[in-house]
C-alpha cells in the first residue's frame, strides 16, 4: 500500500544544528550514494554489518523507492552547513508475517554523531509508524556497537536474545515516542512542523 509522501519539517539537533528533516524520494538518490562516504568505515559495519563501500544500483533502488506506509526513512540534512548535507536517516520496513511490528535501522554520519539526531529522526518515525497501524520497532544491532544500544535502551527496547554477536531486539513505539520526546526536552528541539 502506498500513501502520500510525508511533508517535511525543521527540526533542531542538540548543539541547535538546524535540520531539514524529510522523506528519502528517489530523485535523491544520488545525495542517498554521497552521505555514505560521511560513515567511516567502522560506522559502516557496525550499521551494515559488513565493510560497504558504496551502495549498488539495486540498494539505491531499495533504499529510496518507497512507499512511505510499509516502509518509510525519514533523512535529515543539515541546512546550515556548506551544501546542505545529509547527515542521518532513520527507516522501517514492516513485516510481511507481522503488520504490526517493523524492523528499524537508523545512521548518522560520524561528523553529526553525538547530537541527537537519531533519537530526533526515531521519534519522527515512531509518530508516521503509529500513523500507519504499526505497534512495536524490532531489529538486530552488532552486540560491540556500544553506543546504538545506549540509544536503544532510551528508545526503550526489550533485548529478546543474544545471540552469534547480534542483539535482537523489541521497542513498543509509545516508548519510542516517550524516549524522543525526552531527547526534546534535553535539546533536541523540533522548531517548525
Amino acid at each position: 500500500m502506498a500513501s502520500v509522501r510525508p511533508t517535511p519539517f525543521i527540526a533542531s539537533a542538540r548543539d541547535g544544528t538546524r535540520l531539514l528533516i524529510r522523506a528519502v524520494a528517489p530523485e535523491r538518490k544520488e545525495r542517498f550514494a554521497e552521505a555514505l562516504a560521511g560513515l567511516s568505515e567502522r560506522s559502516r559495519y557496525l550499521r551494515f554489518a559488513q565493510p560497504l563501500q558504496r551502495f549498488t544500483e539495486d540498494q539505491l533502488h531499495y533504499l529510496t523507492e518507497i512507499d512511505y506506509h510499509d516502509h518509510m526513512a525519514w533523512a535529515a540534512v543539515a541546512l546550515d552547513a556548506p551544501g546542505a548535507p545529509g547527515v542521518a536517516v532513520a527507516r522501517y520496513i514492516r513485516r510481511q508475517d507481522d503488520a504490526r511490528s517493523a524492523e528499524v535501522a537508523v545512521a548518522v554520519i560520524d561528523a553529526y554523531q553525538g547530537r541527537g539526531i537519531g533519537p530526533l529522526l526515531l521519534g519522527a518515525l515512531a509518530e508516521t509508524a503509529i500513523a500507519n497501524g504499526i505497534e512495536r520497532f524490532e531489529g538486530d544491532i552488532l552486540a560491540h556497537n556500544e553506543t546504538m544500544l545506549r540509544v536503544a535502551r532510551r528508545m526503550g527496547v526489550t533485548v529478546i536474545e543474544v545471540a552469534d554477536g547480534v542483539v535482537h531486539f523489541e521497542a513498543p513505539l509509545p516508548l519510542v515516542q516517550a524516549a524522543a520526546v525526552e531527547a526534546a526536552q534535553a535539546g533536541a528541539l523540533p522548531v517548525s512542523r
